[in-house]
């Protein structure tokens, strides 16, 4: 028969391996939680844009910028070490010769690496333009020099040039294009990113809807101090359909 002395000791016992493990659990559940997700920073060209503004993450993209430009590798050494670089380069690369681009490619890995930063880098999309043989050269060219280094997201396959994903210009995207982008991307990336579900009603198809996409953007806007006002641009909505459609 147990001794009632005896009893207390064996309840005490419980109860602190009940407590012990309850408090096990909920440490491995906060290692899980939201909160731990990664933050994330689109860099890169006017396709960048539209990513960011699909998966709602701040941005150093802008019109323009291609894989051999300063404006690419100084994007690249603005982003915190401790966020996901999402890189949008190669279509503007793509408009012209490509010729030597492995160069450009290779500066923007070995600062990524020295800088021991999260990449991912979506190459050019399938374009609805007789250059499109470039983007598919080009689309080998980053997969050949990426494997083994950093993920790679291919966006030169036919599915993305349906008609119902693009605008006008052949080259860039509506939401709903932007959106299949940042998912892509954003499953390469292999972590939860903060704040990165995008959102297709963004897409202005009515006055209610284009409101709500620019409410979106301010409320999702990257915080900036005074110095970094004039650095960190964040273009209008048309800007991520304006860059290479007169080329």
């Amino acid at each position: 028969m147990v001794k009632s002395k005896d009893a207390v000791t064996i309840h005490r016992s419980i109860r602190s391996l009940t407590l012990s493990a309850f408090g096990g659990l909920a440490v491995l559940l906060s290692c899980v939680s939201p909160s731990h997700a990664s933050k994330a920073v689109v860099i890169g060209d006017s396709i960048g844009v539209g990513i960011s503004m699909a998966g709602h993450v701040p941005r150093l993209a802008h019109n323009s910028v291609t894989i051999r430009s300063a404006d690419a590798l100084s994007q690249l050494k603005r982003v915190p070490r401790d966020s996901v670089a999402i890189i949008s380069l190669g279509t503007n690369d793509a408009v012209g010769s490509i010729k030597g681009v492995e160069s450009g490619i290779d500066k923007l890995i070995a600062l990524a690496k020295s800088e021991d930063l999260h990449v991912v880098w979506i190459g050019p999309p399938c374009v609805r333009k007789d250059w499109n043989k470039n983007v598919i050269k080009l689309d080998e060219i980053l997969k050949a020099r990426l494997a083994g280094k950093f993920p790679y997201v291919s966006a030169a396959d036919s599915a993305l040039c349906d008609g119902e994903l693009r605008a006008g210009d052949g080259v860039h995207f509506n939401m709903r294009g932007y959106s299949m982008l940042w998912a892509r991307a954003s499953e390469a990336a292999g972590v939860a990113i903060e704040g990165g579900k995008a959102d297709q009603a963004d897409e202005p198809t009515s006055k209610g809807s284009k409101r709500k996409r620019i409410h979106a953007k301010k409320r999702h806007a990257p915080e900036k101090d005074s110095n970094e006002q004039a650095a960190v641009e964040q273009p209008a909505a048309r800007e991520a359909h304006a860059e290479v459609a007169a080329k």
